[in-house]
Parts: structure tokens; sequence; C-alpha cells
């Protein structure tokens, strides 16, 4: 879900902006930038799919997660880094205004957070559309300077919602990594070797209810209650350790392939 919205939705809008941006810098010396502008609007077309991928993920972690409670350990750490980091006090753009405590409840969030900003992404791009027969007259940096006109108004909507959207989900995953953190080594079990033995934590209870099913992640096998370990570790650490470095390998492509 991190790769879906950082790649296919904030990579492919900042190369959308970009095609914006110089469009406004070549009407000032003459020239035509219809080319320019259709390219933005194929980026931010772009970025739709990635928001649709993004969404689609989330409803398969609700999914995975189900009804069944985390973790004691893991939810009160959680709780507490949420309110450790202000979670709840940073703006959203959705329509879920829940109080955050639950990994679910960032899942829900998260994915009104992608649905709002796929509504504001199709409002920019329907406004630039409108706007074609002012760029064939090479009057779009007119029409953009005019201040108050439904194209600056979903542009700078937009602008805002990604950062707002960023905000939220980076704070709210670093939450779950230190959650994971806190409660170890419960929260880290599917990444021992299954052939060794498992570290001791707490004693088990009786054996009542049959056990969690037994899921098979990259090879290892987890129980139910360590699903959300997994997805922390992949969105989280994958997010920040893998998905950052490539952002930047694949800008500076496009960036000379654009030049």
């Amino acid at each position: 879900m991190n790769a879906d919205f950082n790649v296919g939705f904030i990579h492919e809008q900042s190369f959308g902006e970009q095609m914006f941006n110089r469009a406004s810098l070549n009407e000032f010396h003459g020239e035509k930038v219809g080319d320019l502008i259709d390219r933005a609007l194929e980026r931010f077309d772009n970025s739709i799919v990635g928001l649709d991928s993004a969404i689609a993920n989330d409803n398969k972690l609700l999914k995975m997660l189900g009804d069944d409670p985390m973790m004691p350990e893991y939810e009160a750490a959680l709780r507490k880094h949420l309110v450790e980091l202000n979670v709840n006090e940073l703006p959203r753009i959705g329509r879920d205004l829940r109080k955050v405590e639950t990994l679910r409840d960032i899942l829900l969030v998260l994915q009104s957070e992608f649905i709002a900003l796929r509504e504001m992404t199709q409002k920019t791009t329907a406004a630039t559309r409108a706007l074609q027969p002012q760029i064939d007259q090479g009057l779009f940096v007119v029409t953009v300077l005019e201040g108050n006109t439904p194209f600056n108004q979903a542009k700078v909507s937009l602008g805002f919602g990604r950062g707002d959207v960023e905000a939220f989900m980076s704070y709210a995953c670093h939450a779950t990594i230190l959650a994971v953190q806190d409660s170890w080594p419960l929260g880290f079990q599917f990444l021992l070797d299954p052939k060794k033995e498992r570290a001791a934590t707490v004693a088990p209870p009786a054996p009542t209810t049959p056990p969690d099913p037994i899921i098979k992640v990259g090879g290892c096998s987890i129980g139910g209650s360590n699903i959300l370990a997994s997805w922390l570790l992949i969105t989280g650490l994958v997010g920040g350790l893998w998905v950052k470095p490539k952002i930047a390998r694949r800008a500076q492509r496009s960036q000379g392939r654009e030049s």
C-alpha cells in the first residue's frame, strides 16, 4: 500500500506538477504549452490508478484483520504512540473523522483519505481540460494568475490535501512500527527461524479454542495474531527503507527523459 501511494500517486503527481510549472515558464517565452499540459494530465491520470491500487490493498488488509482482537500488548503500545505522535490532531480531508486508536482505525481513515484524494484529483484534471481553449490561445498563465478560478481552487486544494494525507500516513505508520518494537518479541515471532525454539514470552492459555490459522508470508509461517506485525514491517520498514530510495532513482531517470 505504501508503494501504491508513494510511487503510484505521489511520484506521478510530482512529475505532473513539474510539467505544469514548465508550461507556465515556457508560455512566458511565447511557446505553445499544450503538449506539456497533456503530459501533466497523463501523470495525474496515472496517479488515480495508483490510488485505486492503494484503496484495493487497504481493503485486503482490512479483510485480513477481520474482527479478531489484536495482541493486548500491541494494542496498548499503539494507543500510546498514536497519542505521543499527535496523530489524531493531524488535519484530514476525508469524511472519516473517527478517533484513531487501533490498526483498523488507521486503515479505515486511510481508505477515506485516499478516496478524497481521488475525487480532488479528478476535479483538478476536469478543471484543467476545461481550460483547453485558453491553452490553445497561449493564455494558460494569464488564466492561472486570475486567481479564484475552478482550476486554481482545485489545484491548490489538491496540493494541501496531498500534504495532509502524507503526514497522516507517515505518523500513523511510524506509530505502528514503534508499537511492534515495544511488544518485542511478540511482534517479531514470524521473523524467527521456525526450526528454532520460540522465544519465551508469556505462558500460553489453556487450549480452549482452535489455534489461529497459519498464513504463509514470504516463506514464513505466521499466526493470525502476528498478521499485524507482518503488515507493519512490510509497509513501514519497506516503505521507509526501500520505497523512498526507489523514488529517488526513478525521479532521476524520469527527469532525464523529461528534459
